[in-house]
């Protein structure tokens, strides 16, 4: 058994117009099935807009999936009690950081296994989770070697 797993794991984006109205929902992520072991070296590979850092979002929790599992290392990534331990086994490392999140242009993504600071930083607000960080908006500090 992988330390990343996926279960017929479904994501869509909605899109709100109007208050009241039906959202219109874009499918990023479609029955993805996965079984990753530790020190195995992963390559997601795809299109713009394919759901490459979708996923990876998947992966340390930014992100709860629509429909599916994504279990790191057996604990399940929507059960809001394991996202820290969750977090200390898989981290996402944007790939051109820069100061002021809210200027980053294009990018994608790196996941990396072991330990990490907490990825989604200060007022970002990611699959339905509270904001997390200092509140300010800046990055968490870069990952350790």
């Amino acid at each position: 058994m992988g330390i990343i797993r996926a279960a017929k794991l479904g994501f869509d984006y909605f899109r709100y117009e109007e208050e009241g109205a039906e959202p219109e929902a874009t499918r990023a992520i479609d029955d993805v099935n996965l079984d990753i072991h530790a020190g195995q070296f992963i390559a997601v590979l795809g299109h713009n807009g394919s759901g490459k850092s979708t996923l990876a979002k998947h992966i340390n929790g930014l992100l709860v999936p629509t429909e599916g599992t994504l279990w790191v290392d057996n604990m399940d990534t929507s059960e809001e009690e394991d996202i820290w331990k969750i977090r200390q086994k898989a981290g996402m490392v944007f790939q051109n950081p820069q100061p002021d999140h809210r200027k980053r242009r294009g990018g994608g993504c790196r996941i990396r296994s072991g330990e990490h600071r907490n990825p989604d930083g200060g007022n970002l607000e990611a699959g339905g989770r509270k904001p997390s960080g200092d509140g300010n908006g800046s990055l968490p500090p870069p990952l350790a070697q």
